[in-house]
């Protein structure tokens, strides 16, 4: 696990950043929906899980990155 401090516009392009929080595996952002988007930038990034906006994502979308990751299927 490591952090990457992103400190302007110009470095949160380059680097595909979505906001803060923002959590990757393997490169891979654990919100799937979100592996497409073309906005990035400064900002703070919210989670919409069961129509409820949070902070942070849920604990269920890191355990399926981590399984995608691994190749698994099954649960973790």
């Amino acid at each position: 696990m490591f952090e990457v401090e992103v400190k302007d516009a110009g470095s949160a392009e380059v680097a595909g950043f979505l906001g803060s929080p923002s959590v990757r595996i393997d490169g891979r952002d654990i919100e799937t929906a979100a592996r497409s988007a073309k906005t990035f930038g400064l900002m703070c990034r919210t989670y919409v899980e069961d129509d409820r906006r949070g902070g942070v994502p849920p604990i269920e979308w890191i355990r399926a990155a981590i399984r995608e990751a691994l190749g698994q299927v099954g649960g973790l």
